[in-house]
Protein backbone atom coordinates (compact mmCIF):
# COMPACT_ATOMS: atom_id res chain seq x y z
CA UNK A 1 0.00 0.00 0.00
CA UNK A 2 1.38 2.84 -1.24
CA UNK A 3 1.05 6.32 1.49
CA UNK A 4 0.34 9.57 -0.28
CA UNK A 5 0.44 13.09 1.43
CA UNK A 6 -1.14 16.23 0.59
CA UNK A 7 -0.37 17.69 -2.87
CA UNK A 8 1.83 14.58 -4.21
CA UNK A 9 0.54 13.54 -7.49
CA UNK A 10 0.68 10.02 -8.80
CA UNK A 11 0.14 7.70 -11.91
CA UNK A 12 -2.55 5.03 -11.12
CA UNK A 13 -1.16 2.49 -13.35
CA UNK A 14 1.66 2.42 -11.05
CA UNK A 15 -0.61 1.40 -8.34
CA UNK A 16 -2.48 -1.13 -10.27
CA UNK A 17 -3.27 -2.04 -13.76
CA UNK A 18 -7.31 -1.86 -12.69
CA UNK A 19 -9.57 0.74 -14.22
CA UNK A 20 -12.29 -0.35 -11.79
CA UNK A 21 -11.73 0.16 -8.26
CA UNK A 22 -12.82 2.13 -5.27
CA UNK A 23 -12.79 5.28 -3.78
CA UNK A 24 -13.56 5.18 -0.06
CA UNK A 25 -13.38 8.12 2.06
CA UNK A 26 -14.41 8.37 5.57
CA UNK A 27 -14.16 11.92 7.79
CA UNK A 28 -14.85 11.53 11.63
CA UNK A 29 -15.47 14.80 13.52
CA UNK A 30 -15.11 15.94 16.96
CA UNK A 31 -18.44 16.71 17.15
CA UNK A 32 -21.81 15.90 15.61
CA UNK A 33 -21.73 17.55 12.25
CA UNK A 34 -23.24 16.56 8.90
CA UNK A 35 -21.69 15.85 6.23
CA UNK A 36 -22.28 15.43 2.67
CA UNK A 37 -19.64 13.53 0.52
CA UNK A 38 -20.30 14.01 -3.47
CA UNK A 39 -18.09 13.52 -6.23
CA UNK A 40 -17.79 16.04 -9.49
CA UNK A 41 -17.19 14.62 -12.92
CA UNK A 42 -15.77 17.61 -14.92
CA UNK A 43 -14.70 18.52 -18.66
CA UNK A 44 -11.35 19.34 -20.20
CA UNK A 45 -12.33 22.82 -18.71
CA UNK A 46 -13.05 21.95 -15.57
CA UNK A 47 -16.64 22.47 -15.57
CA UNK A 48 -19.60 20.31 -14.71
CA UNK A 49 -20.70 20.52 -18.33
CA UNK A 50 -22.90 17.34 -17.99
CA UNK A 51 -25.11 17.17 -14.67
CA UNK A 52 -25.93 13.67 -14.41
CA UNK A 53 -21.91 13.30 -13.64
CA UNK A 54 -22.31 15.33 -10.32
CA UNK A 55 -22.74 12.30 -8.03
CA UNK A 56 -24.16 12.95 -4.39
CA UNK A 57 -27.19 12.41 -2.22
CA UNK A 58 -29.77 12.89 -5.13
CA UNK A 59 -27.82 11.22 -7.79
CA UNK A 60 -26.15 8.22 -7.23
CA UNK A 61 -25.06 6.93 -10.11
CA UNK A 62 -23.61 8.39 -13.63
CA UNK A 63 -25.83 7.37 -16.87
CA UNK A 64 -22.78 5.35 -18.24
CA UNK A 65 -22.35 3.91 -14.80
CA UNK A 66 -18.73 4.63 -14.75
CA UNK A 67 -19.23 6.33 -11.15
CA UNK A 68 -21.30 5.48 -8.48
CA UNK A 69 -21.72 5.42 -4.76
CA UNK A 70 -21.90 1.81 -3.71
CA UNK A 71 -22.70 2.19 0.26
CA UNK A 72 -25.67 3.06 2.33
CA UNK A 73 -25.79 6.20 3.68
CA UNK A 74 -23.79 7.46 6.51
CA UNK A 75 -23.09 10.63 7.50
CA UNK A 76 -19.13 10.37 7.58
CA UNK A 77 -18.40 7.30 5.30
CA UNK A 78 -18.87 7.40 1.93
CA UNK A 79 -17.34 4.80 -1.03
CA UNK A 80 -17.64 5.13 -4.89
CA UNK A 81 -16.95 2.56 -7.52
CA UNK A 82 -15.18 4.55 -10.46
CA UNK A 83 -14.81 2.72 -13.83
CA UNK A 84 -12.31 4.72 -15.87
CA UNK A 85 -13.51 2.43 -18.81
CA UNK A 86 -16.57 3.49 -18.55
CA UNK A 87 -16.58 6.88 -18.63
CA UNK A 88 -17.20 8.79 -21.59
CA UNK A 89 -14.56 11.07 -23.36
CA UNK A 90 -15.54 14.16 -22.23
CA UNK A 91 -14.93 13.42 -18.70
CA UNK A 92 -11.38 14.52 -17.73
CA UNK A 93 -11.11 14.96 -13.92
CA UNK A 94 -13.40 13.18 -11.08
CA UNK A 95 -13.37 15.95 -8.20
CA UNK A 96 -14.06 14.40 -4.61
CA UNK A 97 -15.51 16.96 -2.08
CA UNK A 98 -16.96 17.43 1.44
CA UNK A 99 -19.72 19.75 2.52
CA UNK A 100 -21.01 20.60 5.92
CA UNK A 101 -25.01 20.86 6.01
CA UNK A 102 -25.61 22.97 8.78
CA UNK A 103 -23.35 23.97 11.87
CA UNK A 104 -20.10 23.32 11.89
CA UNK A 105 -16.81 24.23 10.05
CA UNK A 106 -13.72 22.23 9.09
CA UNK A 107 -11.35 22.97 11.56
CA UNK A 108 -13.86 20.72 13.58
CA UNK A 109 -12.73 17.63 11.45
CA UNK A 110 -10.38 15.25 13.61
CA UNK A 111 -8.97 13.68 10.63
CA UNK A 112 -9.68 11.83 6.96
CA UNK A 113 -8.66 9.75 5.25
CA UNK A 114 -9.35 8.44 1.78
CA UNK A 115 -8.46 4.85 0.31
CA UNK A 116 -8.25 3.73 -3.10
CA UNK A 117 -9.13 0.30 -3.19
CA UNK A 118 -8.82 -2.31 -5.73
CA UNK A 119 -9.80 -6.64 -6.20
CA UNK A 120 -6.22 -7.14 -4.05
CA UNK A 121 -7.61 -4.37 -1.09
CA UNK A 122 -6.04 -0.97 -0.43
CA UNK A 123 -3.70 -0.01 -2.71
CA UNK A 124 -3.10 3.60 -1.52
CA UNK A 125 -4.43 5.97 1.37
CA UNK A 126 -4.91 9.53 1.42
CA UNK A 127 -4.70 10.74 5.34
CA UNK A 128 -4.83 14.25 6.41
CA UNK A 129 -6.08 16.23 9.07
CA UNK A 130 -7.00 19.87 10.27
CA UNK A 131 -3.81 21.65 10.28
CA UNK A 132 -4.69 23.48 7.11
CA UNK A 133 -8.10 24.22 7.93
CA UNK A 134 -10.18 26.75 9.55
CA UNK A 135 -13.55 28.32 8.93
CA UNK A 136 -14.51 26.46 5.58
CA UNK A 137 -17.48 24.95 5.04
CA UNK A 138 -16.27 22.35 2.09
CA UNK A 139 -13.11 20.40 1.54
CA UNK A 140 -11.90 19.54 -1.75
CA UNK A 141 -10.07 16.12 -1.07
CA UNK A 142 -8.56 14.57 -4.21
CA UNK A 143 -8.90 14.68 -7.82
CA UNK A 144 -8.50 11.53 -10.28
CA UNK A 145 -7.75 13.75 -13.65
CA UNK A 146 -6.26 12.58 -17.12
CA UNK A 147 -3.26 14.02 -18.27
CA UNK A 148 -1.95 11.60 -21.06
CA UNK A 149 -2.73 9.07 -18.14
CA UNK A 150 -4.97 8.33 -15.40
CA UNK A 151 -3.92 10.40 -12.16
CA UNK A 152 -4.51 11.02 -8.75
CA UNK A 153 -3.70 14.37 -7.09
CA UNK A 154 -4.46 14.67 -2.97
CA UNK A 155 -5.16 18.44 -2.32
CA UNK A 156 -7.15 18.69 1.17
CA UNK A 157 -8.08 22.31 0.36
CA UNK A 158 -10.61 24.28 2.39
CA UNK A 159 -13.35 26.31 0.57
CA UNK A 160 -14.93 28.76 2.00
CA UNK A 161 -18.72 27.91 1.42
CA UNK A 162 -21.24 24.64 1.23
CA UNK A 163 -22.23 22.72 -1.85
CA UNK A 164 -24.15 25.50 -3.57
CA UNK A 165 -21.32 27.51 -3.86
CA UNK A 166 -18.79 24.57 -4.93
CA UNK A 167 -21.49 23.66 -7.99
CA UNK A 168 -21.36 27.18 -8.81
CA UNK A 169 -17.38 27.08 -8.73
CA UNK A 170 -17.58 23.94 -11.30
CA UNK A 171 -19.79 25.44 -13.62
CA UNK A 172 -23.31 23.97 -12.41
CA UNK A 173 -25.90 26.02 -10.93
CA UNK A 174 -28.80 24.74 -8.17
CA UNK A 175 -32.05 24.67 -10.01
CA UNK A 176 -34.34 26.73 -7.90
CA UNK A 177 -37.31 25.00 -5.96
CA UNK A 178 -41.11 26.53 -5.88
CA UNK A 179 -40.75 29.08 -7.99
CA UNK A 180 -44.29 30.18 -9.08
CA UNK A 181 -45.15 30.44 -12.82
CA UNK A 182 -44.41 33.30 -14.40
CA UNK A 183 -47.32 35.81 -15.64
CA UNK A 184 -47.83 36.14 -18.91
CA UNK A 185 -46.72 38.59 -21.11
CA UNK A 186 -49.16 41.02 -22.09
CA UNK A 187 -50.36 41.59 -25.55
CA UNK A 188 -47.67 43.45 -28.27
CA UNK A 189 -49.93 46.38 -29.68
CA UNK A 190 -51.31 46.11 -33.11
CA UNK A 191 -48.44 47.42 -35.96
CA UNK A 192 -49.35 50.62 -37.40
CA UNK A 193 -50.96 50.81 -40.95
CA UNK A 194 -48.08 49.76 -43.83
CA UNK A 195 -47.24 53.35 -45.48
CA UNK A 196 -47.17 53.57 -49.12
CA UNK A 197 -44.18 51.93 -50.53
CA UNK A 198 -41.55 54.22 -51.80
CA UNK A 199 -39.93 54.09 -55.45
CA UNK A 200 -36.83 51.65 -55.10
CA UNK A 201 -34.18 52.76 -55.19
CA UNK A 202 -30.76 51.43 -56.68
CA UNK A 203 -29.95 48.25 -54.52
CA UNK A 204 -26.38 48.72 -52.94
CA UNK A 205 -24.31 46.03 -52.37
CA UNK A 206 -25.02 44.08 -49.00
CA UNK A 207 -21.99 44.30 -46.18
CA UNK A 208 -20.37 40.96 -45.22
CA UNK A 209 -22.47 39.88 -42.25
CA UNK A 210 -20.47 39.96 -38.69
CA UNK A 211 -19.50 36.10 -37.44
CA UNK A 212 -22.33 35.93 -34.26
CA UNK A 213 -20.75 35.65 -30.97
CA UNK A 214 -20.09 32.14 -29.89
CA UNK A 215 -22.99 31.14 -27.46
CA UNK A 216 -22.25 30.81 -23.59
CA UNK A 217 -21.90 27.18 -22.23
CA UNK A 218 -25.26 26.06 -21.05
CA UNK A 219 -24.94 25.54 -17.03
CA UNK A 220 -25.25 22.07 -15.89
CA UNK A 221 -28.51 22.32 -13.53
CA UNK A 222 -28.66 20.74 -10.51
CA UNK A 223 -31.45 20.41 -7.46
CA UNK A 224 -29.43 20.55 -4.21
CA UNK A 225 -32.80 19.88 -2.25
CA UNK A 226 -32.42 17.69 0.35
CA UNK A 227 -35.63 16.15 2.64
CA UNK A 228 -35.57 16.74 6.02
CA UNK A 229 -38.90 15.74 8.19
CA UNK A 230 -38.07 18.91 11.07
CA UNK A 231 -41.18 18.74 13.19
CA UNK A 232 -43.21 15.48 14.68
CA UNK A 233 -45.65 14.90 12.14
CA UNK A 234 -44.15 16.27 8.91
CA UNK A 235 -44.68 13.50 6.48
CA UNK A 236 -43.11 12.57 3.25
CA UNK A 237 -44.50 9.93 0.53
CA UNK A 238 -43.17 6.82 -1.30
CA UNK A 239 -44.42 5.75 -4.12
CA UNK A 240 -45.46 2.42 -4.05
CA UNK A 241 -45.47 2.23 -8.17
CA UNK A 242 -41.52 0.14 -8.23
CA UNK A 243 -42.13 -2.88 -5.71
CA UNK A 244 -38.76 -4.47 -7.13
CA UNK A 245 -36.15 -2.48 -5.02
CA UNK A 246 -36.38 -2.05 -1.31
CA UNK A 247 -36.38 0.39 1.43
CA UNK A 248 -33.35 1.12 3.67
CA UNK A 249 -33.92 2.57 7.03
CA UNK A 250 -29.95 3.34 9.13
CA UNK A 251 -29.70 4.61 12.69
CA UNK A 252 -26.52 6.28 12.93
CA UNK A 253 -24.98 7.46 16.78
CA UNK A 254 -21.93 9.45 18.52
CA UNK A 255 -20.56 7.20 20.26
CA UNK A 256 -17.97 9.45 22.00
CA UNK A 257 -20.64 12.03 22.97
CA UNK A 258 -22.04 9.74 25.70
CA UNK A 259 -18.70 8.51 26.99
CA UNK A 260 -18.53 10.10 30.18
CA UNK A 261 -22.80 9.60 30.85
CA UNK A 262 -22.41 5.79 30.79
CA UNK A 263 -24.41 3.67 33.30
CA UNK A 264 -23.00 2.73 36.99
CA UNK A 265 -19.37 4.42 36.58
CA UNK A 266 -19.21 1.75 33.73
CA UNK A 267 -16.88 2.96 30.46
CA UNK A 268 -18.99 1.12 28.03
CA UNK A 269 -19.96 3.04 24.87
CA UNK A 270 -23.57 3.59 24.31
CA UNK A 271 -25.38 0.27 23.08
CA UNK A 272 -28.50 1.83 20.92
CA UNK A 273 -30.81 -0.79 19.01
CA UNK A 274 -33.18 -0.16 15.88
CA UNK A 275 -36.01 -2.07 15.55
CA UNK A 276 -39.93 -2.12 13.95
CA UNK A 277 -43.06 -3.25 15.57
CA UNK A 278 -45.42 -4.14 12.36
CA UNK A 279 -48.33 -4.88 10.93
CA UNK A 280 -48.96 -6.46 7.13
CA UNK A 281 -51.76 -6.29 5.11
CA UNK A 282 -52.63 -10.45 5.55
CA UNK A 283 -52.99 -9.20 9.46
CA UNK A 284 -49.42 -10.55 10.54
CA UNK A 285 -47.83 -8.87 13.30
CA UNK A 286 -44.59 -9.16 14.50
CA UNK A 287 -41.11 -7.31 16.29
CA UNK A 288 -37.66 -7.16 14.47
CA UNK A 289 -35.06 -6.14 17.09
CA UNK A 290 -32.04 -7.55 18.39
CA UNK A 291 -33.13 -8.66 21.65
CA UNK A 292 -34.26 -12.28 21.46
CA UNK A 293 -32.38 -12.45 18.06
CA UNK A 294 -35.59 -11.46 16.17
CA UNK A 295 -33.64 -10.03 12.93
CA UNK A 296 -36.34 -10.83 10.27
CA UNK A 297 -35.84 -11.92 6.68
CA UNK A 298 -35.15 -11.03 3.39
CA UNK A 299 -36.60 -14.27 1.89
CA UNK A 300 -39.95 -14.90 3.78
CA UNK A 301 -42.26 -13.01 5.27
CA UNK A 302 -42.15 -10.40 6.76
CA UNK A 303 -39.34 -9.67 4.09
CA UNK A 304 -38.20 -7.31 6.55
CA UNK A 305 -34.58 -7.62 8.01
CA UNK A 306 -32.39 -6.37 10.54
CA UNK A 307 -28.65 -6.35 9.54
CA UNK A 308 -26.82 -6.64 12.81
CA UNK A 309 -26.42 -5.36 16.55
CA UNK A 310 -24.04 -2.73 16.95
CA UNK A 311 -23.09 -2.57 20.45
CA UNK A 312 -19.88 -1.03 20.32
CA UNK A 313 -21.16 2.07 17.95
CA UNK A 314 -17.80 2.10 16.28
CA UNK A 315 -19.35 0.66 13.24
CA UNK A 316 -19.52 3.36 10.69
CA UNK A 317 -22.47 2.15 9.32
CA UNK A 318 -24.62 1.89 12.23
CA UNK A 319 -27.39 -0.70 12.40
CA UNK A 320 -29.64 -1.23 9.17
CA UNK A 321 -33.13 -2.10 8.75
CA UNK A 322 -34.33 -3.00 4.74
CA UNK A 323 -37.59 -3.47 3.64
CA UNK A 324 -38.01 -5.55 0.59
CA UNK A 325 -41.73 -5.78 -0.02
CA UNK A 326 -42.53 -2.54 1.20
CA UNK A 327 -46.03 -3.45 -1.01
CA UNK A 328 -46.84 -5.98 1.81
CA UNK A 329 -46.82 -3.27 4.73
CA UNK A 330 -50.16 -2.30 6.47
CA UNK A 331 -48.19 0.01 9.29
CA UNK A 332 -44.86 -0.37 10.51
CA UNK A 333 -43.08 1.58 13.74
CA UNK A 334 -39.53 2.58 13.89
CA UNK A 335 -38.16 2.48 17.33
CA UNK A 336 -34.88 2.93 18.52
CA UNK A 337 -34.04 2.18 22.12
CA UNK A 338 -30.39 2.49 24.52
CA UNK A 339 -29.40 -0.98 25.85
CA UNK A 340 -26.60 0.36 27.86
CA UNK A 341 -24.10 2.65 28.00
CA UNK A 342 -26.35 6.50 28.07
CA UNK A 343 -28.44 8.11 30.16
CA UNK A 344 -31.12 8.86 27.39
CA UNK A 345 -31.24 10.22 24.18
CA UNK A 346 -29.61 13.72 24.75
CA UNK A 347 -25.84 12.35 24.86
CA UNK A 348 -26.01 9.97 21.83
CA UNK A 349 -26.96 13.01 18.93
CA UNK A 350 -29.31 9.39 17.23
CA UNK A 351 -30.28 9.94 13.77
CA UNK A 352 -32.21 8.18 10.92
CA UNK A 353 -31.65 8.42 7.39
CA UNK A 354 -34.70 6.63 5.17
CA UNK A 355 -33.29 5.83 0.88
CA UNK A 356 -36.39 4.88 -0.67
CA UNK A 357 -36.60 2.57 -3.89
CA UNK A 358 -35.20 5.20 -6.18
CA UNK A 359 -31.92 6.60 -3.82
CA UNK A 360 -34.32 9.11 -2.28
CA UNK A 361 -33.27 9.95 1.15
CA UNK A 362 -35.16 11.20 4.06
CA UNK A 363 -33.46 12.71 6.99
CA UNK A 364 -34.63 12.65 10.65
CA UNK A 365 -32.85 13.73 13.69
CA UNK A 366 -33.44 12.93 17.25
CA UNK A 367 -33.58 16.60 18.35
CA UNK A 368 -36.25 16.83 21.13
CA UNK A 369 -35.31 14.06 23.12
CA UNK A 370 -37.53 13.48 26.48
CA UNK A 371 -34.47 12.66 29.49
CA UNK A 372 -36.47 10.18 31.05
CA UNK A 373 -36.73 7.81 28.40
CA UNK A 374 -34.31 5.48 26.50
CA UNK A 375 -37.22 4.21 24.46
CA UNK A 376 -38.02 6.34 21.39
CA UNK A 377 -40.52 5.81 18.35
CA UNK A 378 -38.74 7.75 15.69
CA UNK A 379 -41.13 7.25 12.19
CA UNK A 380 -43.91 5.24 10.99
CA UNK A 381 -45.05 4.33 7.74
CA UNK A 382 -48.55 4.01 6.77
CA UNK A 383 -49.63 2.12 3.43
CA UNK A 384 -52.13 4.29 1.57
CA UNK A 385 -52.61 1.75 -1.10
CA UNK A 386 -50.16 3.67 -4.10
CA UNK A 387 -47.97 5.17 -1.57
CA UNK A 388 -46.09 4.39 2.29
CA UNK A 389 -46.65 7.85 4.16
CA UNK A 390 -43.48 8.27 6.53
CA UNK A 391 -44.35 10.79 9.45
CA UNK A 392 -42.08 11.71 12.11
CA UNK A 393 -43.06 10.58 15.39
CA UNK A 394 -40.24 11.50 18.10
CA UNK A 395 -42.06 9.84 20.56
CA UNK A 396 -40.37 8.85 23.95
CA UNK A 397 -41.76 5.62 26.39
CA UNK A 398 -40.67 4.26 29.33
CA UNK A 399 -39.96 0.58 26.91
CA UNK A 400 -41.92 -1.55 24.44
CA UNK A 401 -45.36 -1.91 25.94
CA UNK A 402 -45.91 1.60 26.46
CA UNK A 403 -45.14 2.25 22.74
CA UNK A 404 -46.58 -0.25 21.87
CA UNK A 405 -49.96 0.66 23.63
CA UNK A 406 -50.00 3.99 22.11
CA UNK A 407 -50.10 2.28 18.32
CA UNK A 408 -52.30 -0.32 19.13
CA UNK A 409 -50.30 -3.82 17.88
CA UNK A 410 -51.37 -5.55 21.00
CA UNK A 411 -48.78 -7.65 21.63
CA UNK A 412 -47.85 -9.31 25.04
CA UNK A 413 -44.44 -8.37 26.46
CA UNK A 414 -41.72 -9.89 28.95
CA UNK A 415 -38.50 -9.00 30.10
CA UNK A 416 -35.61 -9.85 27.80
CA UNK A 417 -31.92 -9.37 27.68
CA UNK A 418 -28.98 -9.89 25.34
Amino acid sequence: MKKIIPGQRIKLDELSSDLLFKVEITLPFAQSIIVDISCFGLDAQNQLSDDRYMIFYNRKQSPCGGLSIINEAVSDHQSFQVDLGKLPSNIKKLVFTATIDGSGTMNDLADGRLNIIDTGGVIARFEFDNANLNREKALIIGEIYLKDQWRFAAVAQGFNEGLSALLKHFGGQETQQNVPPASPAPPAPPAPPASPASPASPASPASPASPAPPAPPIAAKVSLSKVTLKKKGDKKSISLAKTDKKIHINLNWDAHLAKKFSFFGSNAPPDLDLGCMYRLKNGQRGVIQPLGNNFGSEYQSPYILLDKDDRSGSCATGENLTIYRPELVDFIMIFAMIYEGAKNFTTVNGRITVADQRGNEVYIKLDSPDPRYRFCCVCSFKNTGTTLDLTKEELYFPGHSEADKHFGFGFSWTRGSK
